[in-house]
């Protein structure tokens, strides 16, 4: 790494230097290279710089020119919208204008579309998107590998496909990289036998204090923000005195509702837009009035009366809160104390030299700030910008004021982007952001302060309508991961049948597998069926059409159950699991008795799927979701498309929200399934070959899978019988 250090390794003409904590890194990951372990790492903060240093730092080290270089080729599961590859590409050394310059490039990138294609020269091999894992015709030797799972195709659709190449390969080491420990990397975690690197604040704070550097990566201006010591966070906790009863009053009738499961989101969303927003609410709508994505306030009370209209019990109790909720969303749009403090402080901002940026969540917000600021005859000033919550870095020198309390999960708590943050908001919310600011920095020195405005730019009493709201946005979220979807219940049924016009009158051939026992089992001619190839000492799994006579065949049936029972068993996650798959058995529930109060069949469905853009052809796959033959629909829009059918009333943000819970509950169990089913399959080989290996890793009861193992059937198929069944 001598070349990042020294500055001799420059991009376009630009020293790429890697700070303390980047260095320390990527020395770490390549000692665990050295040692053929695989090491996986989280880092929620932004930066291309590191997964560049990562791979360029060990591609380099095995560069047969320099010592020590064995010329091992590294393989990359890149996320490359993120852009770093490019980097790699233009670099070249301090003696060299650009990398085209270079008589051979410094580090050699061949992008490939297949496994096939990758060579055994030194360099870096990387996967391009639809990557094929045709391992048969793949020898090439592989010195190490990076996986970014920050990319849904290697984290999601083709994780499975990865965590067999890491199988293939057991003395390749892999680093792992995320920014979010989401299904993929928590099974990764759960599967590697080194400790998770997890980047936090105070791992930045042990770096020594350093002066700014040219080309210095946004992680590293962060470390030197932090090792600073120079941190201050603010807080004005905006008060209006008048809106005080009336706040109280619909808190009152907001926690009556949500303990009463009634339009549980609904009326959180109304009290969140309320409270949270720094405008008057009829700037928001008059931005998103035509943005289906998103939803005001009047569109949200007009949902819950709606609800109201439909319900016995309960509904004198939704209206209350709509009539309420409509009575502060008129006293805002007539005076809106916390957006006067706002563009107070935007016109303050204006009169100093300093630069400043006032975050807000996201265009539409930008849009309807503007839009206040105009209405009221503000501009705002030169030295001053309104950016959204993702054009947020770090610069030391910039005071950053974010005009929302951001979720306590956001990384800008725990990750300040300047010397000086401040946060202005709701009174209701001065707990929930010192808690989260304070609990987050508590490793590094940070001072906090806090403001308190009322109505007059003076003395506001923060505790008059405090209450526990710390839980409020966690409150939502569990109540998604285990709601019924708007009491629609989800009890599994028993395979009653196929329903409706599609499924009557069908004729099927069966294939009938003759065994050396005399016994026969009959198949379908697409079923699949496990076959055991005593010569290579593995199982494969064939269509029982492609099955020849003489071939030995598994009969898993007794004991498949059985094997992923002890292997749920073993994961650590199985309150996790269990959650997810009740998700998923509420989203069945939807399609289920929707499908049955609107009295369609399964190709009724997929008229009104398609109708929406699906490209589902068959109905045997939405009777497979229902029935939960399926996991559910491999095409994220279907998962969606199926609270467009049957729960027209969730639109913009509220259906995402929903949809948002299952198909993250899709993902994580097909992603476990995946793998129970490829340590099924090493139980089975371990079982007829010792000589096999079935080391699972984790907390797997060993003896208990070998036990139920035993009890699987071998059968040669002796002939081979193919009947038509009317």
């Amino acid at each position: 790494m001598g070349g990042f250090h020294e500055g001799t390794i420059q991009t376009d003409g630009t020293q790429f230097h890697l700070g303390t904590t980047e260095c320390a890194i990527v020395e770490e990951a390549l000692r665990h290279i050295e040692r053929r372990r695989s090491y996986l790492i989280h880092n929620p903060f932004p930066t291309t710089a590191l997964p560049v240093a990562l791979i360029a730092s060990y591609a380099y080290s095995e560069n047969p020119s320099i010592p020590r270089g064995d010329g091992k080729p590294m393989l990359v599961f890149p996320a490359s919208s993120r852009g770093y590859l490019s980097k790699i590409d233009r670099f070249h050394f301090r003696t060299t204008t650009s990398a085209a310059n270079n008589k051979t490039p410094l580090i050699p990138r061949y992008p490939i579309d297949a496994l096939s294609e990758q060579g055994d020269s030194w360099g870096v091999y990387t996967a391009n998107s639809e990557f094929v894992f045709d391992y048969e015709n793949h020898s090439a030797p592989i010195g190490a590998m990076f996986v970014d799972l920050q990319k849904p195709e290697w984290s999601e659709r083709q994780f499975d496909r990865i965590e067999e190449v890491c199988e293939n390969h057991p003395d390749v080491p892999v680093i792992f990289y995320t920014d979010e420990m989401g299904p993929a990397a928590e099974l990764t975690e759960e599967r590697l036998d080194s400790r998770t690197l997890h980047i936090t604040n105070d791992v930045l704070s042990r770096a020594q204090p350093a002066e700014p550097e040219s080309g210095e990566s946004d992680l590293t201006t962060q470390e030197r923000l932090i090792t600073s010591g120079d941190i201050e966070i603010h807080q004005f906790s905006v008060t209006d005195d008048e809106l005080g009863q009336l706040i109280t009053e619909l808190i009152d009738l907001k926690n009556r509702c949500q303990n009463r499961d009634l339009a549980y989101v609904e009326v959180a969303r109304v009290f969140n837009r309320l409270t949270k927003q720094p405008f008057r609410p009829k700037y928001w709508s008059r931005i998103v009035g035509s943005n289906a994505f998103y939803d005001d306030v009047p569109g949200y009370i007009d949902r819950i009366e709606t609800r109201a209209d439909n319900i016995d019990s309960g509904s004198d109790l939704l209206y209350t809160y709509a009539r309420k909720a409509n009575e502060v969303q008129g006293h805002l749009n007539d005076n809106h104390v916390l957006q006067n403090t706002v563009l107070n402080a935007i016109q303050r901002a204006g009169e100093d030299d300093s630069p400043s940026r006032f975050v807000v969540k996201n265009s539409a917000e930008r849009d309807a700030l503007r839009l206040a600021a105009t209405d009221t005859g503000n501009t705002i000033p030169e030295h001053v910008e309104i950016i959204e919550r993702s054009d947020v870095t770090p610069i030391p020198n910039m005071r950053y004021v974010f005009l929302y309390p951001p979720y306590n999960d956001d990384y800008v708590y725990e990750f300040p982007p300047s010397n000086q943050v401040a946060f202005i908001h709701n009174s209701l919310w001065a707990r929930y952001v010192r808690k989260s600011a304070v609990s987050a920095t508590e490793g590094i020195t940070v001072s906090h302060d806090s403001t308190s405005i009322g109505r007059s730019g003076t003395g506001g009493d923060v505790d008059d309508h405090v209450f526990d709201i710390d839980t409020l946005e966690s409150d939502i979220e569990g109540y998604l991961q285990s709601a019924n979807f708007g009491g629609m219940l989800s009890e599994s049924s028993p395979d009653d049948g196929q329903s409706g016009k599609a499924d009557s009158g069908s004729s099927e051939q069966s294939v009938v597998f003759q065994f050396g026992n005399g016994e026969s089992r009959s198949f379908s001619p697409g079923g699949i069926v496990t076959v055991y190839d005593a010569g290579k000492a593995r199982i494969s799994r064939k269509r029982a059409e492609n099955v020849d006579e003489g071939e030995d065949v598994l009969l898993l049936d007794s004991v498949a159950g059985d094997l992923y029972d002890v292997l749920l068993e073993s994961a650590h996650k199985r309150e996790t699991v269990r959650a997810h798959e009740e998700t998923v058995e509420n989203w069945r529930g939807v399609l289920k008795r929707g499908r049955e109060r609107e009295d369609m069949d399964y190709s009724d469905v997929v008229e009104a799927l398609q109708e929406r853009g699906s490209d589902i052809e068959s109905w045997h796959s939405v009777r497979a979701w229902e029935k939960g033959r399926y996991m559910g629909p491999l095409d994220e829009g279907d998962c969606r498309r199926i609270f467009h059918i049957f729960r027209p009333e969730l639109e913009g943000a509220l259906l995402e929200q929903f949809h948002e819970q299952v198909w993250k509950a899709m993902k994580h169990l097909r992603l476990l399934h995946r793998r129970m089913g490829r340590n099924v399959r090493r139980a089975v080989e371990a079982e007829f070959n010792p000589a096999t290996s079935s080391e699972f890793g984790g907390d797997v009861n060993k003896r208990m899978i070998k036990n139920i193992s035993q009890n699987i059937e071998r059968q040669t198929v002796t002939r081979i019988v193919r009947t038509d069944d009317t």
